[in-house]
């Protein structure tokens, strides 16, 4: 009796994407995270298909692969910061003896200066080093975290502004439901026969009272189980 042995592989796979088909692939990943329909042109989705990134489902969906997915994540991650080089090549001009010194000008940016596209020259510079990341003046620091709590300030009388437009809107919910009584009315009348009833006249011919608006017999007036209660509005 033989059995199988199956052995599986890693490969790595290089693959060549425009830049189009970045924004793209990346496109699409946005609407899929937001449950929405893509808005990728159709031939552009066959492309990205014909890549191996997405697969399509049938009637005219698509589902990213597992190339895909290394894709947009490779996509995704941030730019490593481009490390300017720079050689030491000294200046008769230079006033200081200390080439660690920040104001010594005999450092000269890679590709510049005295050591490059000078036919006169053939000496190759010995030392490099990265070029200084700037550091901030304090007095920016400061400003900054100014503008940073100013900021937060600002966004938090936003939310209290938005806090007030919602309690205005639930005072003037109830304040309309106070003008109308309290409750749905428990039946409707004909103000005639208020007037008659007023009078101490005898209503003959139908009901004094009906359960429901009937505007075409008269019952237009509510009557409610209880009084109203006043309304008064806050000065505001």
């Amino acid at each position: 009796m033989s059995s199988k042995i199956e052995v599986s592989r890693e490969l790595a796979l290089t693959i060549k994407v425009t830049k189009e088909q970045e924004e793209d692939i990346l496109r699409f990943f946005d609407t899929c995270e937001d449950n929405q329909g893509y808005d990728v042109p159709k031939l552009r989705m066959k492309s990205l298909a014909r890549l191996g990134v997405i697969r399509s489902t049938g009637f005219s969906r698509y589902e990213i692969t597992a190339a895909g997915d290394s894709l947009i994540e490779k996509l995704c991650e941030p730019a490593a910061p481009v490390v300017e080089r720079q050689y030491y090549y000294r200046v008769d001009a230079c006033k200081v003896q200390d080439s660690k010194a920040p104001a010594c000008v005999c450092w000269h940016n890679e590709g510049t200066g005295p050591l490059f596209n000078n036919p006169w020259t053939q000496t190759e510079p010995k030392t490099w080093r990265d070029k200084p990341t700037p550091t901030a003046p304090p007095e920016l620091a400061e400003l900054q975290a100014t503008i940073d709590r100013l900021t937060a300030d600002l966004k938090m009388r936003d939310r209290e502004l938005e806090i007030a437009a919602e309690y205005h809107s639930d005072l003037q919910v109830e304040l309309e439901r106070l003008k109308g009584g309290q409750g749905e009315p428990a039946a409707w009348i004909d103000p005639y026969t208020v007037k008659l009833l007023a009078d101490r006249y005898k209503f003959l011919g139908r009901g004094a009272v009906s359960g429901v608006e009937d505007r075409q017999n008269g019952y237009t007036m509510p009557l409610y189980t209880s009084q109203p209660a006043p309304v008064s509005e806050p000065n505001c």
